[in-house]
């Protein structure tokens, strides 16, 4: 039980994961305004109306293309690890960077970790199908 040995935390990925964290919240909340810019007021004329819904469907569309470029991101960085720690039979696998300090894990605990790891990135597919499907319409819709 006392020989345990733990991963430091890294400040490197401390910090890409704040920065990521702050993006997020300006995305969010820089989405209202102008979502309240483009949606057509009801008195609008048709000509509005539908200039107004070609910019949300090039917003769906932008919006969908790029959730669908990092879920395969995430999706092959998950296969990577779980390939990486079930070869080399410690988790994490050396030279990973964690935000927290991280007990390291061999044998049976591992090879579980990773597996799991494995079985995430599978059921990740389908969301990442769903989305393309999605933005498939969304471009025979223009």
């Amino acid at each position: 039980m006392g020989d345990e040995s733990y991963l430091e935390a890294n400040r490197k990925a401390q910090f890409i994961v704040l920065l990521t964290f702050l993006f997020v919240v300006v995305i969010v909340v820089s989405l209202e305004p102008l979502l309240y810019r483009i949606i057509p007021s009801s008195s609008a004329s048709l000509q509005g109306i539908e200039a107004s819904g070609r910019l949300l469907l090039v917003l769906a569309l932008v919006s969908h293309v790029a959730s669908f470029a990092l879920s395969l991101f995430w999706i092959s960085h998950l296969v990577h690890v779980g390939y990486r720690t079930l070869k080399l039979g410690s988790y994490p696998p050396p030279g990973t960077m964690v935000i927290f300090r991280t007990r390291i894990r061999t044998g049976k605990q591992a090879a579980v970790s990773g597996y799991l790891f494995i079985a995430f990135a599978v059921l990740m597919i389908a969301p990442v199908a769903l989305t393309a499907y999605v933005t498939w319409l969304l471009v025979g819709a223009l």
